[in-house]
C-alpha cells in the first residue's frame, strides 16, 4: 500500500471514529455502528452506548484525560468538526441511490440506437459502414427523415452531429455530405483544426472532447473509425478497456449515443458477422451495449443485411435490408445466407438466436438443428468456437460479455 493509500486509510478511520462518537454524545440512534470500530475507541464506544446519555460525557472526558495531550486535542477536534446528524461515512451507493439519479433507457432510434452507450457498427473493410453512418443515423437526426425502420426520429433545425474522423477520410465524407444534402454546418468535427485526430487513449484529447461536447450538446457522435482513434493494442483487453471506458463515459456523461465503427478481423463465413468475427479485445464488444453488423451476404446482390448481434438493453428487433445508393439509402426486407453458405455460419447464427432468452439444453438444441439440417458434430464445433459455457445441468449459454458497469 503506498503512502496516499494509508493516509487515506487513516483519515477514514478516524472521520468513523469521531462520526460514532459524535452521536453517541448526542443521543443519535446507533444501531450496529459501534461495530465497525476496533481498538480502545471501539471499547469507549460500547462503553457509552452501555450508559445513559447523561453519563457519557463523563466517560468520554476520561478516556481523553488519560490520552497523551496532542492525540486527545486531535480526537476532541475530530469529534466538534464532525455532524452526527450527517450521512454516514461508511455509506455506499445502493440501487434506491441509482434509481434517483439514473432515468428510463432512452433511445434516439428505438431499440437501435440508445442514448448514453456505446453502440457499435461492424462491417468488413469497403461494404458502406461509413454511408450507413452518414445517411442512415445522421440524416434523421439532422433533417428528420425517417429511420431505417421507418419510424420517425426526434430531430430539430439546431440539431448537431459530432463526427471524429480517424482515418483521414475528411474528402470523402464531405463529397458524401454534399451530394445528400445534408446540412454541412450542422456536422461538427471535435477541434478547429478538422483533420486532427483524436486519440482516446489520450486523457488531454478526451477532456478537450468533453469540453467540446458539453458546451454543443450534440444528438449523436460518430467515430469513425475506433482502429484509428487511438494508439493502444487493440488485441490487449488492458489497454482497450480505458479507450472504450473513456468512449463509454462520456456517452454515460451527457446521455447521448454514440456510434463507433469498427470492422471484422478476418474474412467471414458467407458474409456472416457473428461476435467472434469482431476484431481486436474482448473489452471492444464488452463494453458496447448494442452491436449491430452490417452483412454483405453471399449471393444477395447489391442488398447488405443490417442486424444486431448483441443488445443488453431490450428485444432484437427484425433485420433491415439496406442498398447503398450514389447519394441516398433505400431500405427493404433484410436478405437472407444463401442455403450454400457455410455450415458452421449456419451452427452459430442458429445458437446465436436460440440462446438470446437465456440458456437451453444440449439435447433440446440438437433435436431443433437436426431439423434445420445441421448436425450434432457441426454444433459442436459452433459451440466451441462461439465460447459458448456449460452449465452443471449440460445446458448451454451465451458467454457473460459483460463483466463490470462502466467507472
Amino acid at each position: 500500500m503506498n503512502d496516499n493509500n494509508v493516509v487515506r486509510k487513516i483519515t477514514r478511520v478516524r472521520h468513523r471514529e469521531a462520526w460514532v462518537l459524535a452521536r453517541l454524545l448526542c443521543g443519535e440512534h446507533i444501531n450496529g455502528e459501534v461495530a465497525r470500530l476496533q481498538g480502545p475507541v471501539a471499547d469507549l464506544a460500547h462503553r457509552m452506548a452501555a450508559t445513559p446519555l447523561e453519563n457519557r460525557t463523563r466517560i468520554y472526558e476520561s478516556y481523553l484525560g488519560a490520552l497523551p495531550p496532542d492525540d486527545a486535542n486531535e480526537l476532541r477536534a475530530d469529534v466538534l468538526a464532525v455532524d452526527p446528524r450527517g450521512s454516514d461515512p461508511d455509506r455506499v451507493a445502493t440501487l434506491a441511490d441509482l434509481k434517483g439519479i439514473l432515468s428510463d433507457i432512452k433511445w434516439a432510434w428505438p431499440l437501435w440506437l440508445p442514448k448514453g452507450f456505446i453502440t457499435l457498427l461492424v462491417a468488413e473493410p469497403g461494404v458502406g459502414k461509413s454511408i450507413l453512418a452518414l445517411l442512415g443515423v445522421c440524416r434523421p437526426i439532422l433533417m428528420g427523415s425517417r429511420w431505417p425502420d421507418g419510424s420517425a426520429p426526434m430531430s430539430s433545425d439546431e440539431s448537431i452531429v459530432i463526427w471524429i474522423e480517424a482515418e483521414q477520410g475528411q474528402q470523402m465524407l464531405l463529397q458524401r455530405a454534399e451530394a445528400a444534402g445534408l446540412p454541412l454546418d450542422r456536422i461538427w468535427f471535435p477541434d478547429r483544426d478538422a483533420f486532427k485526430t483524436v486519440r482516446l487513449d489520450s486523457l488531454a484529447d478526451v477532456d478537450s472532447l468533453r469540453e467540446t461536447i458539453a458546451v454543443h450538446r450534440p444528438e449523436l457522435m460518430v467515430i469513425d473509425a475506433l482502429s484509428g482513434a487511438h494508439d493502444a493494442k487493440e488485441n490487449n483487453n488492458d489497454e482497450m478497456l480505458p479507450v472504450m471506458r473513456s468512449i463509454g463515459g462520456l456517452a454515460r456523461e451527457f446521455q447521448i449515443p454514440v456510434l463507433v465503427i469498427h470492422h471484422t478481423n478476418k474474412k467471414t463465413e458467407g458474409g456472416v458477422i457473428t461476435k467472434q468475427t469482431i476484431r481486436g479485445a474482448g473489452s471492444i464488444i464488452q463494453l458496447s451495449r448494442v452491436v449491430w453488423a452490417l452483412e454483405s451476404l453471399e449471393g444477395t446482390c447489391d442488398w447488405l443485411r443490417l442486424r444486431i448481434i448483441k443488445n443488453n438493453l431490450g428485444p432484437f428487433p427484425p433485420a433491415i435490408g439496406v442498398k447503398i445508393k450514389q447519394d441516398c439509402l433505400e431500405y427493404g426486407d433484410a436478405p437472407q445466407p444463401s442455403t450454400g453458405g457455410t455450415a458452421m455460419a449456419k451452427a452459430e447464427e442458429f445458437l446465436e438466436a436460440q440462446l438470446r432468452s437465456g440458456a437451453k439444453r444440449r439435447c433440446d438444441l440438437i433435436e431443433k438443428a437436426q431439423e434445420l439440417g445441421i448436425s450434432p458434430r457441426t454444433l459442436d464445433r459452433a459451440k466451441k468456437q462461439m465460447g459458448l459455457v456449460t452449465l452443471s445441468t449440460s445446458e448451454w449459454g451465451l458467454p457473460a460479455d459483460d463483466p463490470e458497469p462502466f467507472t
